[in-house]
């Protein structure tokens, strides 16, 4: 009973000779299954994670926090191996026993359970990481791929098939968690778990060359993520907002001196407006002017709804060159993002004039 009530792929009919026929049938009820409970896994790892920046950890392996997070990934690992032992048991091999893109997944659960047993063993040996070294120590950066495979299941679900309005929001969650758990481990940079450029406490002080590094890191993750949101179609409304507001909120509970939420609203703004922008440029690789620009203006926007929130908060502590020029410097990082993707000039009559200055050789 329990394997159904998590809608068990079903097997495509016959003829034996389709690919069909071999694979797992996509299921939207799969798809939110399979979110939902990536969703609970990721909760855990910012559970675990704010521990360690509320000093909550000691010298033990065995603590609430890591049981919270390993939960998380135990009702994730029963979910997919169940599913992939039924698969199996109707004949299928191990990569089609799953919907197409989850295949991934099961690998991750699996990876992060003897990826745990080697954080056990390496605490054991050299004892619990403080601060950064939580982020640097090698058995939880294997962790952070390994959940990183599992929660991006529907966005490769969503690859291998073409859906249309609400079949979507899955895929645009999946996108957005997968792009906080590298926000995760690139905290020690993040705007909002640093508060870089305000005028409190020990922010206000001759960080700017860590400031540049971490804005401009961010900067580059959520405009690849733009981009990658921007050329898949249909395009579901909204993502661009998920993924910049979830990211943030998630940073916000790491901050250890306080909780920066006008930061977040700051970022779910910014968010909005990239959607936004993406409605009305409607860029893709075949168009290279709409595409570029929307590459560039996506951290422009961002920094620049960030910084108005630092100044109505706290007062920006930095000079005008250096928050302006971050911003600037992140526009600039956009552009040359866009030209990691080719791009094509469509044959249409009346193309733009710019976009055939802009589409380069």
């Amino acid at each position: 009973m329990a394997v159904q009530s998590f809608a068990a792929p079903e097997l495509a009919p016959s003829p034996a000779s389709t690919r069909a026929t071999t694979q797992a049938r996509p299921s939207l009820r799969f798809d939110w299954a399979a979110t939902g409970l990536s969703f609970i896994f990721v909760s855990g790892l910012f559970v675990d994670g704010w521990a360690h920046t509320h000093g909550k950890v000691d010298q033990s392996f065995f603590t609430l926090w890591h049981a919270i997070l390993y939960a998380g990934w135990m009702l994730t690992a029963l979910f997919f191996s169940i599913h992939a032992l039924v698969g199996r048991s109707r004949g299928l091999a191990w990569r089609e026993a799953l919907p197409p893109g989850y295949f991934l997944s099961l690998v991750g659960a699996v990876g992060f359970g003897i990826a745990g047993l080697g954080d056990m063993a390496w605490h054991i040996a050299f004892g619990i990481e403080k601060g950064v070294e939580a982020l640097l120590s090698p058995t939880h950066l294997t962790l952070a791929v390994t959940i990183g495979l599992v929660v991006s299941g529907p966005l490769r679900a969503s690859w291998a098939r073409r859906g249309h309005g609400l079949a979507l929001l899955p895929a645009a969650l999946s996108l957005a968690l997968t792009i906080t758990v590298i926000t995760f481990f690139l905290s020690i940079g993040h705007p909002i778990s640093q508060l870089w450029g305000a005028k409190i406490g020990w922010h206000y002080n001759d960080n700017e060359d860590a400031a540049i590094l971490g804005m401009l890191l961010n900067a580059a993750l959520l405009t690849g993520a733009a981009l990658l949101a921007a050329q898949r179609k249909p395009y579901f409304p909204g993502t661009l907002t998920l993924v910049f507001g979830l990211s943030a909120g998630a940073m916000v509970v790491l901050n250890g001196d306080i909780y920066p939420r006008d930061q977040a609203i700051a970022f779910v703004l910014a968010g909005a407006l990239c959607d936004g922008l993406c409605a009305w440029l409607r860029p893709t690789p075949q168009r290279p002017a709409q595409w570029r620009l929307f590459s560039a203006l996506v951290p422009v926007i961002l920094y620049a709804c960030y910084f108005a929130s630092i100044q109505l908060n706290f007062g920006i502590g930095w000079r005008i060159h250096a928050w302006l020029g971050i911003i600037v410097m992140s526009g600039l990082v956009g552009f040359l993002l866009s030209m990691v993707v080719p791009t094509s000039t469509p044959t249409t009559p009346g193309l733009d004039r710019v976009n055939d200055e802009m589409a380069g050789p």
